[in-house]
């Protein structure tokens, strides 16, 4: 008789499939965000595609809010940490999200339960604009963004 093989510990050995994932509101969310910030940054202002981004943007913020009350969403350069789940680099649209965010300097973005539209239009009008072309980076800039 064999013995059994020796059990691996859990904790620094997991698995790509242990590894925790992210939940699909999450997901949607996240895809939402990049879906309003790609829009924003294509089309000027008052065109007609803008309008149905930023209405699918908010009802995701507003269903995870409603359970949580804050959302932060922590910025690398190629991935996100949401809820404690970094996003996979492989994914093109996320991993684009995280690397437009981390051009404007932006370590963490912290959503609110309360946030209003114009708030939340204002925040993805000044993210769609590459860091580059833009005066300042956001995460350069003192102080809150709206008056």
């Amino acid at each position: 008789m064999t013995a059994p093989p020796p059990q691996q510990p859990a904790s620094s050995s997991a698995t790509p499939a242990a590894r925790a994932t992210l939940s699909r509101e999450l997901g949607e969310f996240l895809i939402e965000f990049s879906i309003a910030l790609n829009k924003f940054a294509m089309y000027p202002g008052g065109h007609p595609s803008l309008q149905p981004a930023i209405e699918g943007l908010v009802r995701k913020l507003d269903q995870l809010l409603a359970e949580r009350g804050t959302l932060s969403v922590g910025v690398a350069r190629q991935q996100l940490v949401i809820e404690g789940v970094a996003t996979d680099t492989k994914n093109p649209v996320l991993k684009d999200l995280a690397g437009r965010l981390h051009r404007h300097h932006l370590g963490a973005i912290t959503f609110s339960r309360g946030v209003e539209t114009p708030e939340l239009i204002e925040f993805v009008q000044r993210v769609s604009l590459e860091a580059d072309r833009s005066d300042e980076p956001l995460g350069l800039i003192t102080g809150r963004l709206t008056s």
